[in-house]
């Protein structure tokens, strides 16, 4: 089975039908994934051995929701970019375009986007031991929005404003609530600068969050984002939506009867921050943890049934300067078939429909880095090490 893509984007007429936003949630895939399978029984005489699925961004987040929901419906999950806390993502969309418009002195055009994409490749480019416009591990990217701040006469087209430095620092932040603190959503990665124009230059709220919560949560298809609340608003959003949200990272159930699930995320994805998938990574582990006197331990028995690939410079789902061509299928099935579970996933770049560069995507966690010998361009001449400076340190911890 194949799903994806952002949607509630442009249908607004089934949001106020609880029983189809109980099927948008969980409901269709499992029933689908039912009727496929007698289907094939039926066609073949005989049930089908294994079963797949596959998807990206709802579809990502739906395969989420299969083994929490529904652990026997398949062996094997690929889940890209996933969005499995959606009602917090949407509230996310909201404080992307607020940041960047309530001071009109903050907004970011196009050609501001591209300054601070170039300054962001510009520094830490380089830290995988190879200049090529795409930054490897974007976790240990230190550029700061304070280093394009415009001096006393600089030309406005070369740096940043006051109001935009904080504009770029606050999505860099993500959404916190305003009354405890508490992180709504994580901030987005340094490197996906060059496309945040879907979730900051239009005229409002990027659709995908915009319209549930116009017509599901606020039930006002002329809402005023400028009211939105990020306290009561993100608590209404949860009680309304929260059956969208694949949040339950005890999947044991799943492991036990030998489920695999393969992820990958581009680390310069726009839409979702992969520092999202990141976050319930750290809740499954924080599961695991219960029956191990270490991190490591748990870190060991998720990677039994878990992978993690990240692709740098990879957009959402797709797209993007970066390695986005590859194979997740094949070693998916390997693993569940043969046991073979991966270590690394070859990729390509290709430009005009050419591959102009491969490279190796590295099981979380660990990171592509040159070996310093033969062509920068083939995945032949890197290894995968581990991540420099440690692991996710700025990522959320499981609250």
């Amino acid at each position: 089975m194949i799903a994806g893509g952002i949607d509630a984007a442009t249908d607004t007429t089934w949001f106020t039908n609880p029983q189809q936003l109980v099927d948008h949630g969980y409901r269709s895939i499992h029933e689908m994934t039912v009727q496929g399978k007698a289907l094939t029984r039926a066609f073949y005489g005989r049930h089908a051995k294994y079963s797949y699925f596959s998807g990206c961004s709802t579809g990502g987040g739906q395969g989420f929701m299969e083994t929490q929901r529904f652990a026997d419906d398949y062996d094997g999950i690929l889940a890209g970019a996933p969005s499995w806390r959606r009602t917090r993502l949407y509230a996310t969309h909201v404080n992307s375009w607020r940041v960047t418009h309530d001071d009109p002195a903050a907004n970011l055009p196009a050609a501001t986007l591209a300054l601070i994409g170039n300054a962001v490749v510009a520094k830490c480019d380089a830290l995988d031991g190879v200049v090529d416009g795409v930054i490897e591990n974007p976790m240990v990217c230190r550029w700061q929005p304070v280093e394009l701040l415009c001096k006393s006469g600089q030309d406005p087209a070369t740096c940043l404003n006051a109001a935009q430095v904080r504009a770029v620092e606050k999505l860099y932040q993500g959404p916190k609530n305003p009354r405890t603190g508490e992180q709504i959503f994580p901030g987005y990665m340094r490197g996906a600068e060059f496309s945040w124009g879907t979730v900051v230059g239009g005229g409002t709220v990027y659709s995908a969050g915009a319209n549930p919560i116009r017509f599901a949560v606020k039930e006002d298809p002329n809402y005023d984002f400028n009211t939105f609340d990020f306290d009561a608003d993100v608590d209404l959003l949860d009680s309304k939506l929260g059956v969208w949200n694949a949040e339950n990272s005890d999947i044991r159930t799943f492991k036990k009867r030998g489920g695999k699930v393969i992820v990958y995320h581009g680390w310069a994805d726009w839409a979702i921050t992969p520092r999202n998938t990141l976050d319930y990574y750290h809740r499954l582990v924080s599961v695991f943890k219960q029956r191990h006197q270490s991190r490591r331990d748990a870190e060991s028995e998720v990677a039994e049934f878990w992978r993690m690939f990240f692709i740098p410079g990879m957009g959402h789902c797709s797209g993007g300067p970066g390695t986005d061509q590859f194979d997740g299928i094949t070693p998916l099935v390997d693993w569940v078939e043969k046991g073979k579970a991966p270590k690394r996933i070859e990729a390509s770049h290709l430009t005009n429909g050419v591959v102009d560069k491969t490279r190796p995507l590295c099981a979380y966690p660990k990171q592509a880095v040159y070996t310093g010998q033969g062509d920068p361009n083939i995945a032949a001449n890197f290894a995968c090490r581990a991540l420099r400076g440690g692991q996710d340190r700025d990522e959320p911890r499981p609250r």
